[in-house]
C-alpha cells in the first residue's frame, strides 16, 4: 500500500510539473493479454485508464490480483520480471522510459510473457 501510495504521490507531482493548469486526464489504452497471462486474466483484452505504463499494470493488477506474481519481480521496488515484455504501439518499453513510458489515448499495451513449444 505504502508504495502504491508513493506512485500517486509521484505521479501527480510530475503532472503538476508537465500541467501547470492542471493535472492531464488519463489517457484510456487497451491492454492486450497474451499466453498464461490471457488464461490466469480470463480475456485477451481490457480498456483501462492510465498516464504510465506502471500505471496500467497496477490497475490490471488491481483487477486480477493473481497476475501480480507473474508481471512483478517479487523484491520491494515495482519492476516488471525480466522475462516479461511489454509493447506499446509495437515497440518494446525497456527501449523507452520502461514502466515511466508516458501514455496517451488510443495507445495499445501488450504483455508477452515467454511461450515454448515447437
Amino acid at each position: 500500500m505504502y508504495k502504491l501510495l508513493r506512485h500517486i504521490i509521484k505521479l501527480t507531482w510530475i503532472n503538476f510539473i508537465r500541467y501547470p493548469q492542471g493535472i492531464k486526464p488519463m489517457a484510456n489504452v487497451k491492454l492486450k493479454l497474451f499466453a498464461n497471462i490471457r488464461e490466469i486474466a480470463q480475456t485477451s483484452s481490457l480498456s483501462l485508464e492510465g498516464n504510465t505504463v506502471k500505471d496500467i499494470l497496477l490497475s490490471l493488477v488491481g483487477q486480477h490480483p493473481q497476475l501480480k506474481e507473474h508481471i512483478f519481480e517479487k523484491d520491494e521496488e515495482l519492476k516488471v520480471c525480466g522475462h516479461i515484455n511489454i509493447f506499446l504501439n509495437g515497440n518494446n518499453t525497456k527501449h523507452m522510459e520502461g514502466l515511466e513510458t508516458v501514455l496517451n489515448d488510443d495507445d495499445e499495451l501488450g504483455i508477452f510473457p515467454p511461450v515454448s513449444g515447437g
